[in-house]
């Protein structure tokens, strides 16, 4: 049970929570009103993982039936392969960082997309694994921003329109995530009861709860000058130094092999099964060379709510039957 939570935490926390710049897009630059959204965000996620979870052990069982247009699996598609090059991009980039080393930057990307290539056939031990070393290096990371000075939490009141507007995004927000995820979450709910799964998603929501309300106690009184910021979380971290600059680049090199591991599972279970593995390593490295990390802010949000809404399709309908 634990190492299912800790997997699905795996996939749901990735670059862009440890950095702390969509905790701070969706949540912390609403000033005081983000506690609301982050409570809201983590009821939607929690009830959209269970929905997922019940419904099937494969992920085409979630989506319209395998003989309609495959434009009902292109969204989903595109959101794995969207964040599958992102984080195999984020990989390099991080070799290039770390490691003194020529060709760092391709050395790093080709050998994490490898790993987590041959990792996500079978994911959940290795997402159990990964998650298990990513919780307690976000918390120390967590910990040491909060006691950076400075800063003062902004002031925001309810208001319309614009209340209502971040209140979608919060729910927007888990639905990208419960998408993105979806792969593993059908893995996890396979052959086990309606109560271990409630038990399960109680539990990640717990866990996520926790993350975020810290996530966010953390970036809420910096939101001023952290706003604009690509890696807000990384920013504070310069605070202590190399030390902290070396324990920002774990938390993210492990945030990224976890979400990498997710997305290219996702896309195996939509491809055909013969060759689908090397399929999906020659995508994704082709989408990371494409550099469609730069449109991940503008593509995450569109696609994970394209993807719900086929993720949540209340009736299946079957193209394949003619009327009578």
């Amino acid at each position: 049970m634990a190492k299912a939570v800790l997997g699905i935490i795996g996939a749901v926390v990735g670059a862009g929570f440890a950095s702390g710049r969509e905790i701070m897009q969706f949540f912390s630059r609403r000033g005081n009103f983000s506690w609301a959204l982050a409570a809201l965000a983590v009821c939607a996620m929690a009830g959209l993982m269970d929905r997922i979870m019940k419904k099937g052990n494969d992920l085409n069982r979630l989506l319209p039936p395998e003989n309609s247009p495959w434009l009902f699996r292109l969204p989903l598609f595109l959101l794995f392969l969207t964040a599958g090059g992102a984080m195999t991009a984020a990989a390099g980039e991080l070799a290039a960082l770390t490691v003194p080393l020529h060709h760092a930057r391709a050395g790093g990307s080709l050998a994490a997309l490898a790993a987590c290539t041959a990792l996500s056939r079978k994911p959940g031990n290795a997402l159990g694994c990964l998650g298990g070393m990513l919780l307690p290096a976000l918390i120390a990371e967590i910990i040491l921003c909060l006691n950076v000075p400075g800063g003062v939490e902004r002031q925001a009141r309810f208001s319309f329109p614009a209340g209502l507007d971040a209140a979608f995004q919060a729910v927007s927000y888990s639905g990208m995530n419960a998408a993105l995820a979806a792969g593993v979450l059908c893995d996890t709910g396979a052959g086990r009861s309606r109560r271990d799964i409630r038990r399960i998603t109680a539990g990640a929501a717990c866990v996520l709860a926790l993350l975020l309300g810290a996530e966010n106690a953390v970036l809420l009184p910096h939101a001023d000058e952290l706003e604009r910021a690509a890696l807000p979380t990384v920013m504070l971290l310069r605070h202590y130094g190399k030390a902290g600059y070396y324990l920002s680049a774990a938390v993210l090199f492990l945030a990224v092999s976890t979400t990498l591991i997710a997305a290219l599972h996702g896309l195996r279970s939509l491809l055909p099964q013969r060759r689908a593995g090397e399929a999906a390593f020659l995508l994704t490295a082709f989408s990371a060379q494409l550099g469609f990390g730069r449109i991940v802010g503008t593509a995450y949000p569109i696609l994970g709510i394209l993807s719900m809404m086929l993720l949540l399709w209340p009736k299946k309908p079957d193209f394949g039957k003619k009327k009578r």
